[in-house]
């Protein structure tokens, strides 16, 4: 980047290089920020002492495209997997929000990186990777197994099952008395 050498972790590279911002239909454009985050949340990854992370973060910085972006980069290589989303309301979590940020980055990657759907298309609550994408080295008839859904915030939202990654986004704008979640 100007003529210096920088490390691009696998995140920051997955983010530059194949996610599409959902308004604009364009790349996202290289920011320290950016680098900064990626490059933490691979020594969270690594750690053997911490056991997740917590962005807290000035407005119109676009971590819910950089979270989704890091999402969708672990779902591509994880097999029996669940991931989550929530958000201050349904509208926000849903297609009109995170989750429809994570379905327009999966639509927009190209084919030799997007596994087999069930359905055959992608759905408006869950998404949900059934086989590994054509041309793949690994023959493996299980298939990834993956699943991403978003649910509406309120007590014991994803109390049930294992998952890999949850999504909470804008949790400093829950309403307390509709979610019974008080932050």
């Amino acid at each position: 980047i100007n003529c210096e050498a920088f490390y691009l972790n696998n995140y920051m590279y997955f983010f530059v290089q194949w996610y599409l911002l959902p308004d604009t239909g364009e790349y996202p454009e290289y920011r320290d920020t950016s680098l900064y985050y990626f490059r933490f949340l691979e020594l969270v990854e690594k750690s053997f002492v911490a056991t997740g992370d917590t962005l807290i973060k000035a407005r119109r910085l676009g971590a819910t495209s950089m979270i989704i972006a890091k999402m969708l980069l672990k779902m591509l290589f994880s097999e029996r997997k669940n991931f989550g989303i929530t958000s201050k309301s349904g509208q926000d979590a849903g297609m009109e929000g995170a989750y429809g940020f994570l379905i327009a980055a999966f639509d927009s990657l190209p084919v030799f990186l997007k596994p087999e759907i069930e359905g055959g298309d992608t759905t408006k609550t869950v998404l949900s990777f059934k086989n590994k994408p054509k041309g793949s080295k690994t023959n493996d008839s299980a298939g990834l197994l993956v699943k991403a859904f978003w649910r509406s915030p309120g007590m014991n939202t994803f109390d049930s099952g294992a998952y890999e990654e949850i999504l909470i986004d804008e949790t400093g704008k829950f309403d307390s008395k509709k979610t019974k979640v008080d932050i």
